[in-house]
């Protein structure tokens, strides 16, 4: 087993992830990803539902899309979020392009460019909990 391999296996093994998207196909292949790679994931379709879930269980990572529907947007639900949990990590997914993308990284959080695979979203992750 090569080193690379094993040190994703640590990251990604239990970690405990909160996906949250208004698209359910989105959802459900994010989660799939996750799953596939260690993770446990909990899945929300609304930022108000990831907000009440992260008022009660505790989460590693926060993957949310960027563009919701709704008062709350995938910006504002990270911001939210890591007032309610400053360790939480974020990771927020868009199609908006790079300068929006850039934007974004502005803000503090990791950035996700859709549309994405597996293996990127897991490199993303790496990356992340590596800093």
């Amino acid at each position: 087993m090569s080193s690379e391999f094993s040190s994703t296996s640590l990251i990604m093994k239990n970690l405990r992830v909160l996906v949250v998207d208004d698209d359910a196909d989105i959802l459900f292949l994010a989660k799939l990803f996750l799953e596939s790679a260690g993770c446990v994931v909990m899945d929300c379709l609304e930022p108000k539902l990831a907000l009440a879930a992260l008022e009660t269980e505790s989460v590693d990572l926060l993957l949310t899309d960027f563009r919701m529907p709704g008062s709350i947007s995938g910006l504002e639900l990270a911001h939210l979020a890591t007032r309610l949990h400053p360790q939480l990590k974020v990771i927020i997914a868009t199609g908006m392009g790079p300068d929006f993308c850039q934007e974004i990284g502005a803000e503090g959080f990791m950035v996700l460019e859709k549309p994405y695979n597996r293996d990127h979203l897991v490199r993303t992750i790496q990356t992340l909990f590596a800093e």
